[in-house]
Formats: structure tokens, sequence, C-alpha cells
């Protein structure tokens, strides 16, 4: 394993590179996702709620909810959500 993909498991900390043009917008890791900034996150997470509320609209039958369920919960939906409030509080805490 390398040293890098090693420090990477270990850090607790979700931002991978601050950006001091924008400190409110650093790159983050999502992990089982890839790196990202924030806002890039955060925008792709408004995006899929608006999906989701969409289809919650239309939904009509059994499948169509046990769809949005599924997307609800996927994981990678769940760890961008986790990122971008780890990311805040690290921004707030500083």
């Amino acid at each position: 394993m390398s040293y890098k993909l090693l420090k990477e498991l270990q850090e607790s900390s979700v931002i991978w590179e601050k950006d001091p043009d924008d400190p409110s917008n650093p790159e983050v890791l999502v992990k089982g996702v890839g790196r990202y900034k924030l806002k890039q996150v955060e925008k792709n997470v408004t995006e899929k709620f608006a999906d989701l509320s969409r289809r919650g609209r239309y939904a009509e039958d059994h499948e169509d909810w046990k769809q949005l369920a599924w997307m609800l919960n996927h994981a990678a939906m769940h760890e961008m959500v986790k990122t971008i409030v780890a990311a805040k509080e690290e921004i707030e805490g500083e």
C-alpha cells in the first residue's frame, strides 16, 4: 500500500486541499467517489434532491417508490452529504 493511500485512509479531515483564493470552496475527498471542489459536491447533491422531489411528485406505484428509496440510500449520496457537513464544520471551526 502506498504512503499516500495510507495517509488518505487515516486522514480524518475531508478537506484535501485548501483554496487560498476561496477558503469556502476547498477541494474535498468524498470517500468512494473522489476529490471535488466543495461547491461541486453541494451542487450535485442539490440536483439529486431536486430530481428525487420531481420523481416523488410523479411516483405512481411500488416500483417508482422502490427506485426512490434506492436513490436516497445510495452510498455515494450519503457520503457526499457527510462530506459537505464535515467540510463546513472544518471551515467554520478554523
